[in-house]
């Protein structure tokens, strides 16, 4: 399980894509985003009062930010450590950049939702640049290739992500698809395709792949690994102006804004958290799933999108899956 503390950024909602499935609907710059002075300071402020391992820059595409560099080398020569979640479609200038970073604060996520979904969801011919990048950035730093799965998304898509963590630093990470901003319902998985390419993903790992699933197995358990940051109020999502959200698939939801970092201390930011977005369905609270702590009550932005309310059971519900396995 990944015990890091992190922190996130959206520092540039404009993007060279427009994709399908995109839940901060990424696209024009929008608002007064925040200056240098801003972001570094807010980092130094998470850093002292929330005790954060790493901050992630997110976007958009924050690769655009005519000043990203120079905000990530004050952030390593501070001392702390940054992951940069790109969607790997840059050319030759940004490339360079990168690898003239250090290394040993420094990674990145890139986005890469399967071959041919890819290309699909983000437009034509990015599964091509995206993968060239990311061989070429994966010989100095690590990389974790973000995977969405989707309706659309095909198994032998899968194998081939798979191949590609032969190169030294390359993992994987799989999550489903959020039904927000420019994502639809119809994007969604089926329940019980995810629940088997779970166990197929199992398999598939062993001594294979770096596979880092949103479930794993322990104790011969399928097990919900990742606690939700917004029910246990451990962080926030910064957007791009400054607003503060409990998570990135919450910025479109005007019941979860908490106000903006220029008006309130990242502390104050937490503590307004609203108790609804916490809020779960009452057969959670009673589900043997829950209680033995195999499952977190699943994602309440998805929960949210689905049902416009928080208090509702996860498409993705496990006690729900296992007992139609029983039948």
């Amino acid at each position: 399980m990944d015990k890091r503390r992190r922190f996130y950024i959206n520092i540039w909602d404009g993007c060279n894509l427009n994709c399908k499935h995109c839940f901060n609907e990424g696209g024009s710059v929008q608002g007064k985003l925040l200056s240098h002075p801003e972001v570094i300071r807010l980092i130094e402020e998470a850093q002292e009062y929330i005790g954060i391992d790493e901050v992630q820059l997110t976007g958009g595409e924050p690769t655009q930010r005519p000043d990203i560099f120079p905000i990530i080398r004050e952030l390593q020569q501070k001392g702390i450590k940054v992951l940069l979640q790109t969607n790997g479609v840059f050319g030759s200038t940004v490339l360079n950049e990168i690898l003239k970073l250090p290394d040993e604060s420094f990674s990145l996520i890139i986005s890469l939702d399967g071959i041919e979904t890819n290309d699909y969801f983000r437009g034509r011919g990015t599964t091509e640049k995206t993968i060239n990048n990311l061989k070429i950035l994966s010989k100095k730093f690590h990389i974790r290739i973000n995977t969405l799965l989707s309706s659309k998304i095909k198994w032998n898509e899968i194998e081939k992500l798979v191949s590609l963590t032969k190169e030294s630093k390359i993992s994987l990470a799989f999550n489903p698809v959020c039904p927000a901003g420019r994502a639809d319902p119809s994007m969604l998985m089926p329940p019980n395709e995810y629940f088997e390419w779970m166990y197929k993903l199992e398999n598939l790992s062993q001594g294979k792949a770096a596979i880092r699933k949103c479930f794993d197995f322990v104790d011969g358990h399928m097990v919900e690994m990742e606690k939700c940051p917004v029910r246990e109020s451990a962080t926030i999502h910064i957007a791009a102006d400054g607003g503060a959200y409990p998570c990135g698939f919450l910025v479109n939801n005007p019941m979860c804004f908490l106000g903006s970092v220029r008006d309130f201390s990242l502390i104050e930011l937490i503590k307004r958290i609203p108790t609804t977005c916490k809020a779960m369905s009452p057969e959670c609270h009673e589900c043997d799933f829950f209680i033995k702590g195999y499952c977190h009550a699943g994602c309440p932005a998805r929960i949210y999108a689905l049902h416009k309310k928080f208090d509702e059971v996860d498409i993705y519900c496990m006690a729900k899956y296992f007992h139609e396995c029983e039948k």
